[in-house]
């Protein structure tokens, strides 16, 4: 009787973690999803067209023949300001 109690937690205990497992693993897909859809809009801020964007492994090729490296999300924080001080220095 101890044995089936004590096998019944141990599988309530894989289930769980299996579980939570599973959510993180979307979690992970969906914010790498969103970083890619960043990445792609501020292409088209550059004044390029979504259709002339295909997405490469580790690259965006725009238009054929312009290469854009995939960032990852903290690159694109620590990206400098868009409204640089205007001045010569």
């Amino acid at each position: 009787m101890k044995n089936l109690t004590y096998l019944s937690g141990l599988c309530a205990i894989a289930i769980l973690l299996l579980l939570f497992y599973s959510c993180q693993k979307e979690m992970l897909v969906d914010q790498e999803k969103e970083n890619i859809e960043n990445q792609i809009k501020e292409i088209i801020k550059l004044g390029f067209k979504r259709e002339n964007i295909v997405e490469l492994k580790e690259s965006f090729l725009v238009e054929g023949c312009y290469y854009f490296p995939k960032e990852s999300k903290t690159e694109i924080e620590n990206q400098p300001n868009d409204n640089p001080k205007k001045g010569q220095f």
